[in-house]
C-alpha cells in the first residue's frame, strides 16, 4: 500500500500546526480516564511529552503520577473541526 507524504509547513523556525486534537488517557485494563487534554501538536507527540518533560505544565501525567511511567494506556484521540475550540470540545 503506497502512503502519501504528510505535508507541513515550517515558518521562522516554528511548525504551523493547521490541526487540534482531544485525546483521553485511559488504563488499558480499568478503563478508568486519568486525564483529557487538548492540543494542536500531534497525539503522539503530545503523549510523549506528558510522560517525559520535566516541565509540570507539560509533563502533566508523569507530574501527577510518578508510576504513570510502568503502566499501560490507550490514547483516544480525537480530531476537532477548525469550527468549534478545542477547550470547548474537552
Amino acid at each position: 500500500m503506497t502512503r502519501s507524504p504528510r505535508i507541513f509547513d515550517v515558518q521562522h523556525g516554528e511548525i504551523q500546526i493547521n490541526e487540534s486534537w482531544v485525546y483521553v488517557w485511559m488504563q488499558r485494563i480499568s478503563h478508568l480516564v486519568i486525564y483529557v487534554g487538548a492540543t494542536n501538536s500531534t497525539p503522539e507527540l503530545r503523549s510523549w511529552l506528558h510522560l517525559h518533560d520535566t516541565d509540570p505544565s507539560v509533563g502533566r501525567i508523569i507530574a501527577r503520577r510518578p508510576e504513570a511511567i510502568e503502566e499501560d494506556f490507550e490514547i483516544l484521540a480525537y480530531p476537532v473541526p477548525q469550527s468549534l475550540s478545542r477547550s470547548s470540545v474537552k
